[in-house]
């Protein structure tokens, strides 16, 4: 196809309306990508739909192939980042250069075969093209699927090949389609860009003496924080990367304080201008359901923590609200009517941030501060749905050694939990959260 206004205007009368669609569901898909919405798979997916019966007719069997491959992974591709939502596992990372050195040698040899064998065995147009945009859009695919960074750094190339093959093909709409590609894929890399936390080990003497074997994304992830598992030939390291800043140096002294009494993993760096924290690794899993032992040792261990001191302005959870609710506001009237039991809490204790292992240890202490107890004793009953025994059983072991439990109080600081985080995840209209 010569490329002149007379022959670009021709070509433009003779689009098929489905190939029109399937390039504006294409860039709808690019760009809810960039933005990382579920939505994007749902464009994607008819969209390939359409381009597999187009090649097809065509004779562009691998672009055919391709396309029947990518509506497969548009599922994949959904299920894969709301599983990762809902976990919060599934972050965007990058491969190592050697990886991506290892992906694109590999690559190329699979294209020349393929190449070669479409050449020899079928009457497929240019051929070499056709399995380098084949082979290369599968690895890319894949690696969008699992938010690799450099995804669109290959797409940026297979869409410049893309562009001569379907030029030549005389698919003027997604030689369109592929231009706006190579645009939105610079905006797409940039975008991710500033959500890619890389981090630099160097400048810490504590790794001086050790050597680094393998930095991990963990599976359990936060919403404040990034968190990966760093192994050393000499120990394991937490690292957590910061979202937010927060009260970062409050939250490394009162870790260290809780790491003294076992309940913690000792924090080792603080780094404010890096946005990171360095901690032991410590073992152990999550419960969503507690057997009476483990009910017992957890009462304890939050004793434990309610049991240390430190000097700092008590968290009421008033200025949490935003617009005043009902509820939450007639749960403050009752707990007002009470002296304040001030002590050093988590303020923070859903099952995701505890591990049950040989101890209990509590993780994520951004949130900690003085507060009233009461908050810490609702989130467990709460969060882990206690049924009236395991909840006396609960509070028997936990004021064993610390008084009697006021069943008023506790009522209504469940209100006054259940009321916060609903609103923080967004579900209460009526109340807005503006700090915790």
């Amino acid at each position: 196809m010569q490329f002149d206004l007379a022959h670009i205007l021709t070509a433009l009368t003779l689009m098929s309306p489905w190939e029109i669609v399937a390039a504006l569901f294409g860039v709808a898909y690019v760009i809810l990508a960039a933005k990382e919405s579920l939505w994007a798979w749902f464009f994607g997916f008819f969209s390939t739909l359409i381009y597999t019966i187009i090649f097809w007719e065509g004779a562009l069997v691998s672009s055919s192939l391709l396309n029947f491959y990518y509506m497969i992974m548009a599922g994949y591709g959904y299920y894969s980042w709301r599983k990762g939502a809902e976990e919060k596992s599934l972050i965007i990372t990058q491969y190592p250069l050697i990886k991506n050195i290892s992906i694109i040698a590999v690559g190329l040899v699979i294209s020349a075969i393929l190449g070669y064998l479409s050449t020899t065995y079928t009457d497929a147009k240019m051929a070499y093209m056709d399995a380098f945009v084949m082979v290369f859009s599968i690895i890319a695919t894949w690696m969008l699927t699992q938010k690799i960074l450099e995804n669109w750094l290959y797409w940026l190339v297979i869409d410049s090949v893309a562009i001569v093959l379907y030029w030549n093909a005389g698919y003027l709409a997604t030689v369109i389609l592929f231009f706006i590609y190579i645009i939105l894929g610079i905006y797409a890399y940039l975008t991710w860009k500033k959500e890619f936390y890389p981090i630099n080990l160097k400048p810490y003497q504590l790794f001086e003496d050790e050597k680094i074997e393998t930095l991990e994304l963990l599976k359990q992830q936060g919403h404040c924080n990034i968190n990966y598992q760093l192994k050393t030939d000499k120990q394991t390291y937490l690292i957590r990367k910061f979202k937010y800043t927060g009260h970062r140096k409050a939250e490394f002294y009162i870790q260290n304080l809780a790491e003294k009494q076992g309940i913690a993993a000792k924090a080792l760096v603080l780094d404010e201008t890096n946005k990171l924290m360095i901690c032991n690794y410590i073992e152990g899993g999550h419960l969503f359901k507690l057997p009476q032992k483990e009910l017992k040792k957890l009462a304890q261990a939050l004793a434990k923590l309610h049991r240390l001191k430190i000097q700092q302005q008590p968290h009421t959870f008033k200025h949490s609200f935003k617009l005043k609710d009902k509820k939450a506001h007639d749960a403050f009237k009752v707990v007002n009517q009470f002296k304040p039991e001030y002590v050093l809490g988590h303020n923070d204790l859903h099952p995701k941030n505890i591990l049950f292992g040989k101890k209990i240890q509590f993780i994520d202490w951004e949130y900690a501060g003085r507060a009233d107890r009461y908050f810490d004793l609702a989130a467990i009953i709460i969060e882990f749905k206690l049924n009236k025994k395991d909840e006396q059983t609960f509070l028997r072991s936990y004021f064993a050694r610390n008084g009697k439990v006021n069943p008023k109080k506790l009522k209504a600081f469940k209100t006054i939990y259940t009321t916060l985080w609903t609103v923080w995840f967004g579900k209460l209209e009526r109340g807005q959260l503006q700090t915790v």
